[in-house]
């Protein structure tokens, strides 16, 4: 498979929320963002934001390890919002970086993909 416009620009929102994340955890605030409450706004908007463009329209399906991860991506990005706790923080930003390198790294031209994996057949034909 190759990487197509959707994957840069899933992928720019990714490091739209990372930059911030990071100058955040640095220096204690960084641009539109005061607390952990404020990152995780960001974080959610952007990595929905990503997830919808960068999902595939042909019906290809995401690994269960890939549905898992968004999920507790979403939990803990709503925890976040809810405690503003830094170490919910810390595991919303590290489930996002995990899961935008889940479904961008498969692909990656030259990733072996295994045989009949995230393939939506419409019936009748072999799968």
């Amino acid at each position: 498979m190759v990487l197509t416009w959707r994957d840069a620009v899933s992928s720019a929102l990714v490091a739209a929320i990372v930059v911030p994340y990071t100058w955040y955890e640095n220096s204690g605030a960084a641009p539109l963002v005061r607390d952990a409450r404020g990152m995780a706004a960001i974080g959610l908007v952007l990595g929905i934001a990503a997830c919808a463009i960068g999902a595939r329209p042909t019906g290809e399906r995401m690994s269960p390890v890939a549905e898992a991860l968004g999920v507790l991506a979403l939990a803990t990005g709503v925890l976040t919002l809810v405690i503003a706790a830094e170490w919910s923080l810390g595991l919303f930003m590290v489930t996002v970086i995990a899961l935008w390198l889940m479904t961008t790294v498969r692909r990656l031209p030259g990733v072996r993909q295994v045989p009949g994996r995230h393939r939506v057949t419409t019936g009748g034909g072999r799968p």
